[in-house]
């Protein structure tokens, strides 16, 4: 849930980057693959498309898709096959954490680190964590809903929630 103002976000201005993100410091780089296997795996790649040619740092924190600004204009023209690469190489046995490493190597020193309001962390920042029921996708297809367990976001809604969300 975003709690700061929109408006803040909007005018921070990229320069040249890409992507704007926060990072996740609960999780370096070293935490999820050995820098030998890594820097290995990077003096495989297809010349031209990785950005990256130094060592990569193992106490690099990932990056935190909580909230991420995106200036299309930046896009490098091999962004899809880099990720698809480290997603590949990484081959993590939770998807969402390959995916998020193979972003936070796609993008290694190639992007605008927000401000730490925008870093989801608790009640003083412009972010909080939504703890309230969702739809969940299953392993059958469908959607199911999972209870919340809090009510954080309910302190957030306007006057006119109460009717929208008794129907």
């Amino acid at each position: 849930m975003i709690k700061g103002k929109i408006e803040d976000l909007v005018r921070i201005d990229l320069g040249s980057y890409a992507v704007g993100a926060s990072e996740d410091c609960s999780s370096r780089l070293g935490d999820y693959i050995s820098m030998d296997v890594l820097n290995a795996v990077q003096r495989t790649a297809p010349r031209g498309l990785l950005h990256h040619t130094e060592t990569f740092d193992k106490d690099t924190c990932l990056l935190d898709f909580d909230v991420l600004l995106v200036e299309p204009r930046n896009i490098k023209r091999n962004l899809i096959d880099s990720v698809a690469f480290w997603t590949k190489a990484v081959n993590l046995a939770n998807q969402r954490d390959s995916v998020m490493l193979a972003m936070t190597l796609a993008f290694y020193d190639d992007y605008l680190k927000l401000p730490t309001n925008w870093k989801r962390a608790d009640a003083n920042t412009d972010i909080l964590y939504y703890d309230g029921p969702k739809n969940v996708c299953a392993e059958d297809g469908l959607q199911h809903q999972e209870k919340g367990s809090g009510e954080i976001w309910q302190h957030y809604l306007g006057p006119k929630s109460d009717s929208v969300l008794s129907t």
